[in-house]
C-alpha cells in the first residue's frame, strides 16, 4: 500500500471528522441553558435531606449548592 492510497483515505475521513465536530458544536450552542430553580432550606427540617421543594425543604444549602 502506497502512500498514495493512504491519502485517498485520510482526506474523506478528515472532512467527516470536521462535519463531525461542526454539527456537535452547533448542536451544543443551540441547546437551551438549564434554567436555575429555587431551592427551600430550612434547618428546622434536619436530620431530613429533604428534596428542596417548599413542602419538603432540604435541610443544609451546602449540601445541595452546585459545586
Amino acid at each position: 500500500m502506497g502512500r498514495r492510497f493512504w491519502h485517498i483515505l485520510t482526506i474523506p475521513c478528515m472532512a467527516f471528522l470536521l462535519g463531525l465536530a461542526a454539527v456537535t458544536g452547533l448542536w451544543l450552542a443551540a441547546s437551551p441553558a438549564r434554567a436555575q430553580g429555587t431551592i427551600y432550606v430550612d434547618d428546622d427540617n434536619c436530620p431530613d435531606p429533604g428534596t428542596g421543594t417548599a413542602l419538603d425543604t432540604y435541610c443544609q444549602i451546602q449540601a445541595q449548592a452546585p459545586n
